[in-house]
Order: structure tokens, then C-alpha cells, then sequence
């Protein structure tokens, strides 16, 4: 995409939304139980503990964990 300098001017920004697409397989998850222990990724189930997974996409709200976590498990917002 090119800057079209007609339109936009020093200080004026844009508004991109990019789609994101979760794979078949990945467990979707909302993005507040998703905890960051250094560099692995977790999730917090429910009872406190932290099991660690393969993140995938994330968006504001939710993310995809496509390896570690099986869909129904209970989990528990972070803190």
C-alpha cells in the first residue's frame, strides 16, 4: 500500500484490520488466560495451575492454541 500524500498529512493515522484465520485443529481460548512465564506461553486452568501450550494466532480478545490444551477444559482468567 502506498501513502497517498494528498491525503494523508504528517501526524494522521490509519485504521488496518487484518482477519485472522485459526487452523481446523486449534482450540480457541480467551486471551486473559493466557499467561507468559518468561518465554513459554501457558494457559491458567481452572485451580490455579499453568499448563503450558503452542500459541497461534491472537487477536485483542482471544487466541489460538494449536498444541497443549484440548478443547472442554476449564480454565481460569489470569490475574
Amino acid at each position: 500500500m502506498q501513502d497517498d500524500p494528498d491525503v494523508m498529512r504528517p501526524g494522521m493515522s490509519e485504521r488496518v484490520e487484518v482477519p485472522l484465520t485459526f487452523g481446523e485443529e486449534a482450540v480457541i481460548v480467551p486471551r486473559a488466560t493466557v499467561v507468559h512465564d518468561g518465554e513459554i506461553p501457558g494457559v491458567r486452568l481452572a485451580g490455579g495451575t499453568i499448563r503450558t501450550v503452542t500459541l497461534g494466532p491472537c487477536s485483542v480478545r482471544e487466541c489460538a492454541i494449536e498444541n497443549g490444551l484440548e478443547a472442554g477444559i476449564r480454565l481460569e482468567v489470569a490475574s
